[in-house]
């Protein structure tokens, strides 16, 4: 069996999503599909508005086959280790042999040469990188204006959209692990990544619609939604399962951040001993989340940068740890949920995984071990963890229970 891969957040999934999953179904020969979505935090750096459950549902509804969740230690990493981490987990399934993406004009060609430029590297890039860091650009300054003079002002805007850095990412690890995978993109619709508010078309971009949720404009939220999840959507709300109250992840933050030494925070892996140092310089200082990121922002790291160093710090990742496990490589697959083709696709991947399939963790771990001498216990501890606490954050008291990932059954399309 071949099949199609989709890295994605769907924080929530949006008429956008179902656009580009059409789509990939479309140029690929209508193959069943396999989506690697991240858990209960997201790339952006903060929690996502529903838990990783109801947002497999929504998946599913929208006719995934199969979900495996991306693993936390690489779900809040740059774009570089997030890529690594999901392409290496499709890949290990034996099963994809695309991928489609959405990238913000489509032309995959260009980004198919920005990315073996970056994987080669070579002399002369080196020099051109090395010069403009020597004058005082930040790292991806530096890069695009080298980019930019090796393959010409195209490939200079392509590598400052975001779904294009990703892309690029992704095509990376391919080319990195020479991986069988072939790669296609789709133009992204309609609304850009980091749209604060709606346009005028059916399409609304995640940050959009979670603005709107916040603001409790759910009915203007809804039009913006798949037809198919809208009930789970409302309902999720009505009944207090999300959205995920940020407030006092923000505030659970600060309390995590001046708790640690300078040594716990230089072995966070986005935490540089310049950032350290700033973050103990402004943390028992300032009062307010929002008011130390920006503090902590600067040429040198931007917002986003800050956002996912306090969340790996607050979910306890470590460089020493990824090292010790060789992290840089998936320990496992777990799976979410199945769609209407996902029976057939987990009986060929029970045989042609290159890692354990995890459907109970149960059968693996009994609680998070953070010192576990095991890469699979160690890993899947982290995203135990992340899963309790983001339980702390959902508004309905009742499901702020912990240890979920042990109770919660594997999610069937036929049930829903």
């Amino acid at each position: 069996m071949q099949t199609t891969g989709l890295i994605v957040e769907y924080n929530p999934f949006h008429n956008g999503h179902n656009y580009h999953l059409n789509r990939s179904k479309t140029i690929t020969d209508n193959q069943p599909v396999i989506a690697i979505m991240s858990g209960n935090f997201t790339q952006r750096g903060e929690p996502a508005i529903f838990d990783k459950w109801i947002r497999t549902k929504m998946a599913a509804k929208a006719g995934i086959d199969l979900v495996i969740e991306l693993p936390v230690s690489y779900a809040i990493r740059s774009a570089e280790y997030f890529a690594r981490g999901a392409i290496l987990s499709l890949a290990y399934t034996g099963l994809v042999n695309k991928i489609v993406f959405g990238s913000e004009k489509g032309q995959l060609e260009i980004l198919q040469y920005i990315a073996s430029l970056l994987v080669s590297e070579p002399p002369e890039f080196q020099r051109k990188l090395k010069s403009y860091l020597n004058n005082g650009l930040s790292f991806p300054e530096a890069r695009a204006e080298a980019i930019r003079k090796l393959l010409g002002e195209d490939a200079f805007k392509a590598i400052n959209q975001p779904n294009n850095i990703l892309g690029i990412e992704y095509l990376k690890a391919i080319k990195e692990y020479e991986l069988p995978i072939q790669a296609e993109t789709i133009e992204r619709k309609d609304s850009n990544y980091h749209d604060k508010s709606p346009g005028q078309s059916d399409i609304a971009s995640a940050t959009a619609i979670r603005n709107l949720v916040y603001k409790n404009q759910i009915e203007t939220a809804l039009k913006y939604i798949p037809e198919f999840n809208q009930d789970l959507f409302k309902n999720t709300i009505n009944s207090n399962q999300g959205p995920a109250r940020l407030n006092i992840w923000e505030e659970y933050t600060l309390f995590k951040i001046r708790s640690l030494t300078k040594t716990e925070l230089l072995d966070v892996p986005a935490i540089s001993a310049n950032l350290a140092n700033s973050i103990l310089s402004y943390r028992n200082e300032i009062t307010n989340y929002h008011d130390l990121i920006a503090s902590l922002t600067s040429k040198t790291y931007p917002k986003s940068r800050v956002a996912r160093a306090l969340l790996q710090a607050t979910l306890r990742l470590s460089s020493s740890k990824y090292k010790e496990h060789n992290l840089e490589s998936p320990a496992y697959l777990r799976i979410l949920a199945i769609g209407e083709k996902g029976k057939s696709i987990l009986s060929e991947l029970s045989s042609k995984s290159k890692v354990p399939v995890i459907i109970q963790p149960a059968e693996y771990l009994d609680e998070p071990d953070f010192n576990s001498s095991d890469k699979l216990k160690y890993q899947l501890s982290l995203d135990i963890h992340a899963s309790n606490l983001y339980s702390l954050i959902i508004p309905n008291k009742s499901a702020r229970t912990g240890n979920r990932d042990f109770t919660e059954r594997l999610i069937d399309l036929k049930d829903l």
